[in-house]
């Protein structure tokens, strides 16, 4: 697996990109790193692919930011990069994952990246399928829904949509019931991306249209949404 990497404002932190390209070289590791200059683009790398960690790097904007990364998406590792040593963890409790003073250090760049890959780790769930001859294999985190077709299975994802061969009642029985939720006789969607739930829909983050919500299955959509907001 590739493990990805979103830094913002990355110009004042050039050391953080140089020591995560020798950390997984190091340890012969793949890793993707996507620099922004901002916070505005976020929804759009999110709607492309999902990051392990992000770094942040403005005190001011940290908190929003981090809220904003949450609600597209919450298996994100969330870091704050500063100057200022009086901001606290406990502050910053329910927003980051953890905080890197300046001037940086190796040891704590490595430790935090030990941590990060190990929580990706025990977080990593994959959905394997065949698609024109190749074995196609996606995190959870990246797809957002399934749809019943005429033929088959529609997928989509981060990465784009795939047409597989199965059935939908066989799908749900090989996916994990706290990450994915039957909605209607058509439709197996992704509980962590839905957005908002009405009377007969449900929106999921970073998709512009609704999924329909058959009644047998609403009770237990709701619930799902319920827990899910209270996470």
């Amino acid at each position: 697996m590739e493990f990805s990497v979103l830094i913002i404002n990355s110009s004042r932190n050039p050391k953080i990109k140089r020591n995560l390209e020798r950390y997984f070289s190091s340890n012969d590791l793949l890793c993707r790193i996507e620099e922004l200059s901002d916070g505005d683009e976020i929804d759009l790398l999110y709607a492309r692919y999902t990051p392990d960690l992000v770094f942040l790097d403005d005190d001011r904007s940290a908190k929003s930011l981090s809220d904003k990364i949450r609600s597209l998406e919450d298996t994100s590792t969330i870091v704050l990069i500063t100057d200022n040593e009086d901001i606290k963890r406990e502050e910053f409790q329910n927003h980051l994952d953890g905080i890197l003073y300046r001037p940086l250090e190796d040891e704590a760049i490595n430790a935090l990246l030990n941590t990060s890959i190990e929580k990706m780790k025990r977080d990593l769930k994959l959905y394997m399928f065949k698609y024109e001859d190749k074995m196609v294999i996606i995190p959870y985190k990246d797809i957002f829904y399934f749809q019943k077709q005429l033929s088959g299975i529609k997928v989509y994802t981060k990465r784009g949509e795939f047409k597989f061969q199965e059935s939908l009642n066989n799908l749900m029985d090989t996916l994990d019931k706290s990450d994915f939720l039957m909605c209607h006789k058509e439709y197996i969607i992704n509980i962590k991306k839905i957005a908002s739930v009405s009377d007969k829909s449900c929106r999921l983050h970073l998709i512009n249209h609704e999924i329909p919500i058959s009644g047998k299955f609403k009770a237990a959509l709701l619930k799902a949404f319920d827990k899910k907001s209270h996470m």
